[in-house]
C-alpha cells in the first residue's frame, strides 16, 4: 500500500461495528504506522491526525501522536485537530471521546490559541469552535490558557 494513503485506510468505513466501536478501536492504524506509512500525508489538505481527531476516533489519534505526527499540523486555512475536536464536541454522545482527543492533543503540544482563519468570517480559536461556550470542552481549554479570538484580540494578541 503506498504511504500516502494512511488517511484513506484508516478511516475507512467499517461494516457491522457501531459508532462506539469504531469511535474506540482503530486496528489497522498502528500496524500501517509499523509499516512506514507516513502519518503526516495529506489527503484533500487533511492528515489522518486531523480527520481522527474530528470524527472523534480517540484510539486512532493516540496511536497517530505516538507514531509521530504533528498535533499543530494545519490544514486549509489554519484549521488544526482540535479545531476539529472542539468544533464536534457539541454531540453530548461522543463528548468523552472529544474530551479525550482535546486533552491528549493539549498534552503532547497543540497550541490552544491558533487561529483558523475563515473566507469573510472572522478568525477562530479552538474555544471559538465550541458550539457551548460553558461546559467540559470550554473548562478543558480554559484550564489550559485557551482564549477566543476576540480576547486575544483585546490583549492585543
Amino acid at each position: 500500500m503506498p504511504k500516502d494513503q494512511l488517511d484513506r485506510t484508516m478511516l475507512k468505513k467499517h461494516e457491522g461495528k457501531t459508532d462506539e466501536k469504531i469511535r474506540t478501536s482503530e486496528p489497522h492504524t498502528e500496524q500501517l504506522i509499523k509499516a512506514g506509512v507516513n502519518v503526516s500525508a495529506k489527503v484533500n489538505d487533511r492528515t489522518a491526525l486531523d480527520m481522527a481527531a474530528g470524527i472523534g476516533y480517540s484510539s486512532a489519534v493516540e496511536v497517530l501522536i505516538k507514531g509521530g505526527a504533528d498535533v499543530n499540523t494545519k490544514g486549509r486555512r489554519g484549521r488544526t485537530p482540535l479545531h476539529g475536536a472542539t468544533y464536534n464536541s457539541h454531540n453530548k454522545a461522543w463528548l468523552p471521546a472529544y474530551l479525550k482527543i482535546a486533552d491528549l492533543l493539549i498534552k503532547n503540544g497543540a497550541e490552544v490559541n491558533a487561529l483558523r482563519r475563515g473566507l469573510g468570517v472572522p478568525a477562530k480559536t479552538p474555544l471559538d469552535e465550541c458550539w457551548n461556550k460553558e461546559g467540559k470542552m470550554p473548562d478543558l481549554l480554559r484550564k489550559h490558557g485557551a482564549k477566543t479570538a476576540e480576547e486575544l484580540k483585546a490583549a492585543g494578541n
